[in-house]
């Protein structure tokens, strides 16, 4: 499903225009990552939790040039979903 799919779905769900769902939707993205960059976390009980790692930098060789190239560190974040949406999704 693509993001303006969703949006669509929520819309018509919840009586509210695309474009408040929108809004509303892209706050919330945007909120989440900023806690987790900040804090290293972000829990919603019984959804899931949002964890920031970083991946050590390291050296690689370029498919391109052949010569090796430096890769700095990058924070990414991981998301584990709790029990009650694997139970959800499996039942």
């Amino acid at each position: 499903m693509l993001k303006k799919e969703f949006v669509e779905r929520v819309a018509t769900k919840s009586g509210k225009t695309k474009t408040d769902v929108k809004v509303i939707l892209d706050t919330i993205l945007d909120e989440i990552v900023e806690a987790v960059k900040e804090d290293g976390e972000m829990k919603f009980l019984g959804f899931a939790t949002f964890k920031k790692y970083a991946r050590p930098g390291r050296k690689m060789v370029s498919p391109l040039t052949g010569k090796e190239v430096e890769v700095k560190e990058k924070n990414l974040m991981r998301v584990k979903f709790s029990d009650t949406v694997a139970k959800r999704l499996n039942s």
